[in-house]
């Protein structure tokens, strides 16, 4: 090769590099997917699809009932097939993997695996929900049933009879079984009719550094000085949230229940339930190869209400819920004002003889229990770990508000020597001040949208 190539073959080689440098440095980073979490809708949609027949969908009935009482994430397709099919492979045992190469039969608002499962009832048992149910179930499959001798003795003396028949009944002992088992997916989702809910499930205080994540296979559980794998995630779990820790952290997690559902807590074997959960360890139960990774040794569950405060702590100790919020740790700006803003409302409790307006906060409707909650949030609004609680920020701003819309309603005719109502004018500016006081901290800025009711 001469000279000339060989210099040229360089070029070519710098100038790839470049563009493929060049590439590589203006590639964006790939967003993060969104994972919808769900609520229950308003009503129930007014029908569903079976095949090519449409249905209506009867809000009244025990069924629809019951699918609207289900947990909202159950409506994540993984989770509901993951559930459906560990619920099958126990009914079927051996079976299982033949039942799922039969051909799919549709009867109503049924499962396909819950209509098989009739097979295996008592012919009575059988006979008695087939009866109720021959409006959704079509020709040739009727023919089929009817080849059953026993079956078709049962059917009739019903026929005979002139025996009513109640489309969507279902025998006692069957019930109660969880709705996803029994429907198909098409009549769950019209009965349940979800939308998507972007209110956390938790929220969450005390936790240093930590950092929200989504519970999969190959997410980090611990970093800083050493990642830490999940390994494998089962199913049923698909949609949750979790907490990744820094390494050696020893969180001390204080969370607030906005909804009804299960939370996990996981981590090292050297996590004992008395020392991590205290008076309620009881109420806490170890689940069995649902989470697996280095330091997860043992993993525990409780199914918690909205409402409830929880506390818990432990050495790189996580918590997966549906969706986490994490309070937002207070700065010393923000440790100040708070009490600064407490303090200020207290004194406006006071005479004027000592600095106060009792006499405006007294005089006016409704003035005291609004500045009352500001006061009582503002003491709260830091926690005792030392996170920011966004909701108690929204409430003190809130009653803020109300309190100074009910002072300034109450101006009324009477004047002082000054052409004003000094006290009230006076009220109106110490409530503005304090809310502008606290508002020029960052983190204790009101976010209506985060507002817990």
């Amino acid at each position: 090769m001469t000279r000339f190539a060989l210099a040229l073959t360089s070029v070519i080689l710098v100038t790839v590099g470049l563009a493929a440098g060049a590439e590589r440095a203006v590639r964006k980073p790939v967003a993060p997917k969104h994972r919808p979490h769900y609520r229950v809708g308003k009503a129930p949609k007014a029908e569903f699809k079976v095949r090519n027949r449409t249905l209506k969908v009867d809000p009244t009935v025990p069924a629809v009932k019951a699918i609207r009482k289900m947990v909202a994430r159950s409506m994540a397709p993984a989770v509901r097939k993951a559930q459906v099919e560990n619920y099958y492979h126990k009914v079927f045992g051996t079976r299982y993997v033949e039942r799922t190469r039969w051909e799919p039969v549709y009867v109503g608002p049924f499962r396909s695996d819950f209509v098989y499962w009739t097979y295996d009832w008592p012919v009575a048992t059988r006979a008695v929900w087939a009866w109720n149910n021959r409006s959704y179930v079509d020709a040739e499959l009727w023919a089929q049933w009817m080849e059953d001798a026993a079956f078709a003795r049962q059917i009739n003396i019903y026929t005979n009879e002139n025996r009513p028949a109640k489309p969507g009944f279902v025998p006692d002992r069957y019930a109660d079984l969880e709705p996803l088992v029994i429907y198909n997916d098409d009549y769950i989702d019209a009965a349940f009719n979800p939308e998507e809910d972007d209110t956390p499930s938790i929220i969450v205080g005390g936790v240093r550094n930590g950092r929200v994540a989504d519970l999969e296979a190959g997410a980090a559980r611990l970093f800083g000085g050493g990642r830490s794998i999940i390994g494998r995630v089962d199913a049923t779990l698909d949609g949750l949230e979790f907490i990744a820790l820094p390494v050696k952290s020893d969180a001390a997690y204080q969370i607030r229940v906005t909804q009804d559902g299960p939370l996990y807590a996981f981590g090292p074997k050297t996590i004992k339930p008395e020392n991590a959960f205290g008076d309620e360890a009881a109420k806490w139960e170890i689940v069995e190869n649902i989470v697996s990774g280095k330091g997860i040794d043992v993993v525990y569950r409780r199914n918690v209400i909205a409402g409830e405060n929880i506390r818990l702590h432990g050495f790189e100790l996580s918590v997966a819920s549906e969706s986490i919020e994490l309070m937002r740790p207070a700065t010393p700006a923000a440790t100040l004002a708070v009490k600064d803003a407490e303090a200020t409302i207290n004194l406006m409790f006071r005479s004027s003889r000592e600095g106060g307006r009792s006499g405006v906060v007294r005089n006016t409707p409704d003035l005291q229990p609004q500045l009352e909650i500001a006061r009582d949030a503002a003491h709260d609004m830091v926690t005792e770990t030392g996170s920011v609680d966004q909701a108690k920020v929204n409430l003190f701003h809130a009653s803020l508000a109300k309190a100074l819309k009910l002072v300034s309603a109450g101006l009324g005719p009477n004047k002082g020597r000054n052409g004003v109502n000094d006290a009230p004018h006076d009220v109106i500016q110490r409530i503005n001040t304090l809310e502008e006081s606290v508002s020029a901290v960052e983190e204790l800025r009101s976010s209506a949208s985060r507002i817990i009711n």
